[in-house]
């Protein structure tokens, strides 16, 4: 019994090829169409746009370049300036500070001072007006020691300053006391014409200047 052909060893035929001619040769891609003016237009178009912001940023970076930037820098540094002007200004404000304080400072010793001259002042004057006051006493009692002793002319030589003595009391005294000074003054003056037509009379009135001079005293200088 013959034994069927295995379908692995039939042989397919190959599909018959037809040759075509090279001049009827089938074209497998379409030729691409001439491009219109209104495409040329729009890619015209474009291209000028394009440039046209090429254009823009590169003036908008170099308008960066040249101009923010060394505003930016400029306005820095003023601010720098302006920060180191203000320190400046407070450190000066600090210096005027100090320096109005020790003015005052020194105001205030000034008329510390002032004050302390001032009652220096016046207790010299004080000293000069006991001084005075003293003085004329003590030459009013030289004078009744010398009468005491007949010595007309020892006294009348004691007596020789007091009438200027008792002037400059006078201008230190006040008003107040100013009238009994110049009493003083004015029996002085007729001490010394006492002095010789009546030496008793001059004593008497010596012991009343001597008085009011010790009278003067204790007003400024009594102790309490």
């Amino acid at each position: 019994m013959m034994q069927e052909p295995e379908s692995s060893d039939v042989f397919e035929e190959a599909p018959l090829q037809v040759e075509v001619p090279e001049d009827e040769e089938i074209l497998t891609t379409t030729a691409a169409s001439p491009e219109s003016r209104s495409q040329r237009f729009l890619k015209l178009s474009i291209r000028w746009v394009i440039g046209v912001l090429i254009i823009f940023v590169l003036g908008f970076m170099s308008a960066v370049l040249l101009l923010y930037i060394p505003e930016r820098d400029g306005r820095s540094q003023l601010e720098a300036e302006i920060t180191q002007a203000e320190t400046r200004i407070d450190t000066l404000e600090s210096e005027i500070i100090q320096l109005e304080n020790e003015i005052q400072d020194y105001l205030d010793r000034e008329d510390a001072l002032v004050s302390e001259a001032e009652a220096m002042q016046e207790e010299l004057k004080t000293a000069n007006l006991h001084i005075l006051i003293l003085s004329a006493l003590a030459d009013i009692n030289a004078a009744r020691v010398a009468l005491a002793n007949d010595d007309v002319a020892g006294a009348r030589v004691h007596l020789t300053n007091t009438n200027e003595t008792l002037e400059t009391l006078k201008a230190l005294v006040g008003t107040e006391q100013k009238d009994k000074v110049i009493a003083m003054q004015n029996r002085l003056a007729l001490v010394i014409v006492e002095i010789d037509e009546d030496p008793s009379v001059a004593q008497s009135d010596l012991e009343v200047l001597a008085n009011n001079l010790t009278m003067l005293e204790n007003t400024f200088f009594a102790k309490p």
